[in-house]
């Protein structure tokens, strides 16, 4: 995260990390349920960022120090294997774009 703080709320309104990263814990948590065998997540800064560290189950209070940063239009590819262990095989590879 960049401003290093979970808690950290731009303006009145706005959600902090923290926030953030329990809502999406539960679009995660939803996702891992699904038999489909592709799913498409689009998002933007803070909401990746959560979901990334969700899906790689760091923990909400090890993430103070983290900062995952991926350029716009980005594609990953985040995969689960056989004994359920989360995979993030390609980060934010913009090859396709000229």
């Amino acid at each position: 995260m960049g401003d290093n703080s979970i808690s950290y709320r731009a303006f009145p309104d706005a959600e902090t990390f923290e926030e953030v990263y329990n809502r999406i814990k539960i679009i995660t948590n939803e996702i891992l349920y699904k038999t489909d065998k592709n799913i498409i997540v689009i998002g933007h800064g803070g909401s990746i960022e959560a979901f990334i560290s969700h899906w790689l189950n760091i923990p909400l209070e090890n993430i103070e120090k983290l900062y995952i940063q991926g350029n716009s239009g980005g594609v990953s590819f985040l995969a689960e294997d056989i004994n359920s262990n989360r995979i993030l095989k390609v980060w934010n590879d913009g090859s396709y774009i000229i």
